[in-house]
């Protein structure tokens, strides 16, 4: 087992999970989503997860459960050692956010205009929303995910823009969760902030590569980043 990798955690939960549907048109190419509302977790439930969570903070929240989880599973992650990475949106993202004291946050595009309240598509705008969050502290380092216009970085050593590298698009599920899971697998293997990135946005490329939800290929990833150091 790699080094870094943590044995899973099984939660009971009384009612039935969510399962995600993604559908591939193949006469037309398209790609249709269908996410149903997750179930509702009682407090006894969400709870246990608490001592089990280490860094990485992910999702969108389940019904009951609290807009503060993430920050009392940030806190319990800091006191423990490891560093907090938020991968969320809505109020969760923002309150989490207010809170201080995360490592990583990585938004899409959308969700950074959603938290910021301001449309970001101009590049000076989004460069100015991305220098407030970390210059307020906030988020050590802020990665903004924009699909086909690539990612952009912002920390203390500044601002960071990469295109998206062009590849053929099979599928867009997973592609934010493989850029954070390989960012953080980056940092964790002391990576920079900047190689960490590069592998982050690799995998999400790597991701999109592949049909239906099949994730990031590790060769594909190293391949990609590869491209991103010439």
């Amino acid at each position: 087992m790699d080094q870094y990798a943590l044995p899973p955690a099984v939660h009971r939960y009384r009612r039935h999970t969510r399962i995600s549907l993604a559908v591939h048109e193949a006469s037309t190419g398209r790609e249709y989503r269908f996410v149903p509302e997750g179930p509702l977790v009682a407090e006894t439930e969400w709870r246990t997860c608490l001592d089990a969570l280490e860094a990485v903070l992910s999702g969108s929240l389940p019904r009951g459960v609290p807009e503060d989880f993430y920050i009392r599973a940030g806190d319990i992650a800091r006191s423990r050692g490891p560093r907090a990475v938020l991968d969320t949106s809505g109020p969760a993202l923002a309150r989490t956010l207010a809170s201080g004291g995360i490592f990583l946050v990585k938004p899409s595009l959308g969700e950074f205009e959603q938290l910021m309240g301001t449309p970001l598509r101009d590049r000076d705008r989004l460069v100015a929303a991305a220098r407030s969050l970390t210059a307020r502290g906030e988020t050590a380092h802020l990665a903004v995910t924009m699909g086909h216009e690539g990612a952009l970085l912002a920390n203390a050593d500044g601002i960071l823009r990469l295109p998206a590298i062009a590849v053929a698009v099979q599928s867009a599920v997973g592609a934010g969760d493989s850029f954070v899971g390989a960012m953080t697998h980056a940092l964790a293997t002391g990576r920079s902030a900047h190689d960490a990135f590069r592998y982050g946005l690799a995998a999400g490329t790597a991701a999109v590569m592949t049909p239906g939800n099949d994730l990031c290929h590790r060769d594909d990833v190293e391949r990609l980043f590869a491209r991103l150091t010439q």
